[in-house]
């Protein structure tokens, strides 16, 4: 047939044979290569598996007793801020040389003084008046007495008058003795002492009510003569303590009235530092104790000394202070302020002061921990788990956190004595898997948890 389809046709017959030809030798040279390519390879090396060993400190845990310390953070602040106004009005005459904001002016010495010369006069008045009221008091109390011996002559003379009038009463009417205008004379002057007897004996009856009286206007002008005295002294401004001046709005000849603050002082000699804790912690860990006297708020069974640190105090120095009372409870976050008291009498002389403003850290001593095991931060899980190390292998252990801090944390049971915990972190923990460890130091059998 192909014979036939090439009959006429010679070249067409040609070029088909080669193309056959071609693709038959192709084929022939990759088959040729695929075998080469195939006895040039070399079979893979046989490895034996090796179980990844993870290489970790530890440390031989010991059960201990811990005196427990709560740290906190706050700021310093005065105990005694005084913001002084004047009390009276006037004019302010006078200032003190060093009345400038940080400066310290010592207990008694004068800050201003106002023009006090309205507030003497007024002192001179209600002296005056005082003086005025007594002379009268002791005027009345003579002119009783004096009404007194008079009452008691006037009285006797009554007596005489009556019986003089009877007798010439008597001869008149029995005797025929006498007068009848005697008799009436007799009894006109009778009745006249009568008279000055009432008289007397009705002004006597006035004199208690008009030495009360004096009495009363007395003591309103020892009342007006003591505050006349108590402004003259208010015109006088006096530091009542050894204070620092944290403002001042004083110049002399400017008119003040009483209200406006015109000096703060401050008394650094004793501080305090608002301390905020977790409420559970300060109620697990610090001295509180039933209140005797029935008040329902925190009461502190002791002051402990705490240590307070300057978090901007690159020597490390401790300032040693007291906790002294509960200040506030916040329901919102749970935490409770407790005050810590330092005196600037217990501070180291010649170094930099501890002062309001500075922001510090708080070391508050609590109560005992008994039969507890402390660690690293680091290698307590959140969850409350911790890396064992048990025949050189991994071991998960489940713990029960009592107290956890920044550096270290408190553990109460999970643990048994001799234990070898994994410290370091590792970056990827399998149960049972082989550990290499490093033991770093034990801790001490005896010591505080900060």
């Amino acid at each position: 047939m192909t014979g036939k389809w090439c009959e006429g046709y010679p070249g067409r017959c040609f070029l088909i044979l080669i193309r056959v030809a071609l693709i038959f030798g192709i084929v022939l040279v990759g088959l040729f290569g695929m075998r080469k390519l195939a006895s040039l390879r070399k079979p893979p090396t046989r490895q034996r598996l090796q179980e990844p060993v993870y290489q970790a400190e530890a440390m031989r845990v010991v059960p201990e007793d811990v005196v427990v310390s709560l740290e906190g953070f706050g700021t310093v602040r005065s105990r005694r801020r005084v913001n002084v106004s004047a009390e009276v009005s006037g004019r302010i005459v006078e200032e003190h040389p060093r009345l400038q904001v940080g400066e310290i002016i010592p207990e008694g010495e004068i800050l201003f003084r106002i023009d006090p010369r309205d507030y003497e006069v007024a002192l001179s008045q209600a002296s005056a008046e005082l003086d005025r009221l007594k002379a009268e008091s002791a005027r009345l109390r003579t002119s009783q007495q004096s009404d007194s011996r008079r009452l008691e002559i006037a009285r006797r003379s009554l007596e005489l008058m009556e019986s003089d009038f009877l007798r010439v009463k008597g001869l008149f009417e029995q005797d025929q003795v006498g007068t009848k205008a005697g008799v009436e004379q007799a009894e006109r002057l009778f009745n006249q002492q009568r008279e000055a007897v009432v008289v007397l004996e009705n002004a006597l009856a006035l004199y208690p009510t008009q030495i009360s009286e004096n009495q009363a206007r007395q003591r309103s002008a020892e009342a007006a003569l003591s505050k006349a005295r108590v402004n003259l002294d208010r015109a006088t401004v006096k530091a009542e303590f050894a204070a620092r001046i944290a403002f001042e709005d004083v110049e002399v000849n400017q008119v003040v009235s009483p209200g406006k603050t015109l000096v703060t002082l401050v008394d650094d000699s004793v501080l305090e530092i608002p301390v905020s804790l977790d409420s559970r912690e300060a109620q697990q860990w610090l001295p509180f104790g039933s209140d005797a006297e029935g008040t329902a708020w925190f009461k502190l069974e002791s002051q402990p000394e705490v240590r307070v640190r300057w978090v901007q105090d690159n020597s490390e120095r401790d300032f040693l202070g007291r906790l002294v009372r509960v200040e506030d409870y916040d329901s919102t976050t749970r935490t409770i302020f407790v005050i810590v008291e330092v005196r600037a009498a217990d501070q180291a002389p010649n170094a930099t002061p501890l002062v309001e403003g500075m922001f510090c850290s708080v070391q508050i001593p609590g109560k005992l921990a008994q039969s507890v095991y402390r660690l690293p931060a680091s290698s307590v899980s959140h969850e409350g788990s911790v890396v064992c190390a048990k025949d050189s292998r991994i071991n998960i252990r489940h713990v029960q956190v009592i107290l956890r801090k920044q550096q270290e944390v408190l553990i109460s049971g999970g643990l048994e004595s001799g234990d070898v915990v994994v410290t370091s972190r590792l970056a990827k923990i399998i149960d049972g898997a082989s550990l290499e460890l490093t033991f770093a130091d034990t801790v001490p059998g005896e010591g505080s948890v900060e």
